[in-house]
């Protein structure tokens, strides 16, 4: 579990984490697996991970002056075989690379991507390998969609 500065604390850091723990010692257990509650920005690149996951990502938890930054850590963090996994309300307008700041239907913050507006930003580092649609969350804007990522070769970047 990795959390963002000024991220909205849905579940504690501790909760979530002790939930991870549980299902991987009664359900997974894989031994090799650890969970983290770190600040995601804090986090020396010293090693690797194998998997990021953010959910609700960008319309909760990241401004756009930030993506970049995120997206290059991500980069730095991951293993060369690593997956990034991103759960991301989708602007459906493809025209053109647009970031909807239109807000939350109930109030409150929000940006949402387009595909372009995605693909602007993680093309050079990353590629799409799975994309699919998430289930039906009262109170979106638009649809969710988890994109898997995985790193392109560092001579690309």
């Amino acid at each position: 579990t990795l959390s963002l500065h000024d991220a909205l604390p849905i579940y504690s850091c501790s909760g979530a984490l002790s939930i991870a723990q549980y299902l991987n010692s009664h359900i997974y257990r894989r031994e090799s697996v650890s969970f983290y509650c770190e600040d995601f920005y804090d986090i020396p690149v010293l090693s690797t991970v194998d998997v990021i996951y953010c959910s609700s990502f960008l319309h909760y938890s990241i401004g756009e002056d930030k993506v970049d930054e995120f997206f290059g850590r991500c980069y730095d963090l991951l293993s060369d075989s690593g997956m990034l996994v991103l759960e991301i309300e989708l602007y459906p307008r493809m025209e053109k690379s647009i970031l909807d700041v239109s807000g939350r239907p109930a109030g409150g913050d929000g940006s949402y991507p387009n595909l372009p507006w995605i693909l602007e930003h993680t093309g050079k580092m990353f590629a799409i390998t799975y994309l699919a649609r998430s289930l039906f969350q009262p109170g979106s804007n638009y649809d969710i969609y988890f994109f898997h990522f995985t790193k392109r070769c560092a001579c690309s970047v």
